[in-house]
């Protein structure tokens, strides 16, 4: 949880770097942010290939 601009724990700020992260990459991609974050949740992230191809497919 945040408060006032801070992390209560340094270790949620890492959770929040981390998530901020993995979307900021996809985004850089052109990706559905909301398709690759459902197939995280179901334990199937995007792999490389995928990544690389998608943006192949998509022009």
């Amino acid at each position: 949880m945040k408060i006032n601009g801070q992390f209560q724990n340094i270790n949620y700020a890492k959770y929040y770097a981390n998530i901020r992260s993995y979307i900021e990459t996809y985004k850089k991609n052109e990706m559905n942010i909301i398709d690759v974050c459902r197939r995280l949740m179901i334990d199937k992230p995007y792999t490389l290939d995928e990544i690389l191809t998608y943006e192949k497919i998509s022009e």
